[in-house]
């Protein structure tokens, strides 16, 4: 390498484990490197709003239902809707 493009031993050594260090860096910041299975950051953030929404729409069912279990009872009326074939 020295007598045919003028570079040492020495040099060339250096830039291949600069280069090495460059796209190790790079794979950690894509995360590659770390582990696949472990959530980043913003995923955990997006993973607990979504748990609080679904908490919220599952209180929102129930206190629906149980206007509707009233509103069944007072009116004296079936409001929810029978599911099935109607008998001819």
């Amino acid at each position: 390498m020295e007598e045919k493009y003028g570079i040492s031993h020495a040099t060339l050594n250096r830039c291949v484990i600069k280069y090495k260090a460059r796209q190790q860096a790079k794979l950690k910041g894509v995360g590659l490197s770390s582990d696949p299975m472990k959530p980043q950051p913003d995923q955990l953030a997006s993973v607990e709003q979504l748990q609080k929404l679904l908490e919220q729409d599952c209180l929102r069912n129930k206190l629906l239902n149980a206007m509707l279990d009233i509103a069944q009872d007072e009116l004296q009326l079936p409001i929810r809707k029978k599911f099935g074939r109607i008998g001819l």
